[in-house]
């Protein structure tokens, strides 16, 4: 206990953890990762997926490959992800 008493009003946070985020994506994430994988996904995995994700979002609006035009659709662009959602910036 004498070292939790110096971690006292210490701030921390996590990027991602894959119980925390309850939406239908992470569900279907971790189920599919669970099955594939036989443990759960970590933050580098969801993090992979989310660009993965934002990638295939980009090409389903721009319905190109063009270098431009993808960069011109994923400014701003909003997408669901296992964390929530995301918004694209420049």
């Amino acid at each position: 206990m004498k070292a939790y008493e110096s971690l006292k009003g210490m701030t921390g946070g996590a990027y991602y953890y894959y119980e925390l985020p309850k939406n239908s994506i992470n569900d279907w994430f971790v189920k599919e990762h669970q099955s594939r994988f036989k443990e759960p996904p970590d933050f580098f995995t969801c993090g992979g997926f989310a660009a993965a994700m934002a990638v295939l979002r980009a090409f389903e609006k721009a319905k190109s490959t063009d270098t431009e035009k993808l960069l011109t659709t994923m400014e701003g662009m909003e997408f669901m992800t296992p964390k929530g959602e995301c918004i694209s910036v420049t």
